[in-house]
């Protein structure tokens, strides 16, 4: 560390336009940010030469849409939409040359875009060449999907719509019991089965979603209102890479879920590749939890980088993940420490371990985790249990 090469530029941002001139002469297109954020690195046996090293980065690709609209004849910046993607990039070669970003995740989105017909047209029509299809991860590229939305017919991709999420998730979801369904609904503010139904009803709910006659009412008011209109608000985030003794990377973000973003249920994905990432395996869910909001109630630190996978490998196809999440039994709690682990090089995972035993509700927050050569644990985090004003921290 005495002497260093010149800075390497690994991975690029872009700014990208399209231009959309309506039928008034006015530009209504669009403009792309790209921002690359949460940069991980880690380095190990390249799988095919495992006498000479890879390194792997990954990172957050958030791309960020405005489109343009007038105040009379000054053009203004509509509110934008983001998509979110995580990406990998490797160099075998110490650092000098590094390749083409791979797709890790699918790519989310957060936001909103107005289609149909009149002043937001333009944007409609531009956003046609920003919204690239995407899929699920499978064999190292992403299946290209689309589906048709709006009166205008213009395409969205597939993993935008609630049956791309369920692709994304049910292959590794765990079947729930009746109970659990009905406490999962209780959790997200959605009615439960009600037993007393008769099966004439039961199957009006089935049919409405489990509505009822008024929620039926005020969701076909709502689809009115939002005819044409593409909303989602779900995001990516976290990604940290390991590579385990025999050279296989492993990849885990933190996925939001489609009930939003800093709140409700949050999942962490782990993906596994034998090749240095030319091919990828399917998201494997290590365990979901409920996600971190922003900031806890007590500290004005960013407290949702805590559900971010630290990510240590051991020595014997182990992988293990600690991360803060709001408990379950402790309502006022704003975070105690999880540990998930897999015994099998990430195909299976086992139920989390709360490791902070204390009985308060103070708060948790910032795991760090590493794995010593001979399979020892070792795990930190700042702690506020000894503080009954939960401002100061051990």
């Amino acid at each position: 560390g005495l002497t260093w090469t010149d800075p390497v530029s690994a991975a690029r941002s872009t700014v990208n336009t399209v231009s959309d001139t309506s039928k008034d002469g006015k530009e209504r297109g669009t403009v792309t940010i790209g921002f690359l954020d949460k940069p991980w690195i880690a380095s190990g046996p390249n799988p095919k030469d495992p006498s000479s090293d890879s390194i792997y980065l990954t990172y957050t690709d958030f791309e960020t849409t405005y489109g343009i609209e007038y105040i009379g004849d000054v053009p203004v910046f509509t509110a934008p939409f983001a998509q979110s993607t995580i990406r990998l990039v490797r160099s075998d070669d110490g650092g000098v040359t590094w390749t083409p970003p791979i797709d890790i995740s699918p790519t989310y989105l957060s936001g909103e875009v107005a289609g149909g017909e009149g002043e937001g047209a333009g944007l409609s029509r531009a956003t046609e060449e920003v919204l690239r299809p995407e899929g699920q991860v499978s064999e190292g590229k992403i299946e290209q999907g689309e589906t048709s939305y709006g009166k205008d017919n213009r395409e969205i991709p597939a993993p935008y719509t609630m049956q791309g999420v369920a692709n994304l998730l049910w292959p590794n979801a765990t079947p729930l019991s009746p109970e659990e369904i009905d406490q999962a609904k209780a959790f997200l503010g959605e009615p439960a089965n009600d037993p007393n139904l008769t099966e004439a009803q039961r199957e009006q709910q089935a049919e409405s979603g489990n509505l009822t006659a008024s929620q039926e009412a005020l969701q076909q008011e709502q689809d009115q209102q939002t005819e044409g209109v593409l909303e989602a608000d779900r995001t990516v985030q976290g990604s940290q890479p390991a590579v385990m003794p025999d050279g296989t990377l492993v990849i885990a973000y933190l996925d939001s879920t489609n009930d939003g973003v800093q709140k409700g249920l949050a999942t962490i994905q782990v993906v596994v590749s034998k090749d240095g990432g030319e091919t990828l395996s399917n998201p494997v869910q290590a365990g979901t939890f409920r996600e971190l909001p922003g900031k806890p109630r007590n500290a004005f630190f960013r407290d949702w980088g805590g559900n971010f996978p630290p990510l240590p490998v051991g020595p014997n196809n182990d992988i293990y993940i600690a991360l803060a999440a709001l408990p379950d039994d402790k309502p006022t709690d704003d975070g105690d420490i999880f540990l998930y682990r897999s015994m099998n090089g990430g195909a299976t995972w086992e139920s989390p371990e709360r490791v902070n035993t204390d009985k308060t509700d103070h708060l948790q927050f910032f795991p760090s985790i590493d794995v010593s050569p001979k399979g020892t644990l070792h795990i930190m985090w700042g702690d506020m249990r000894d503080d009954p004003e939960e401002a100061r921290y051990n």
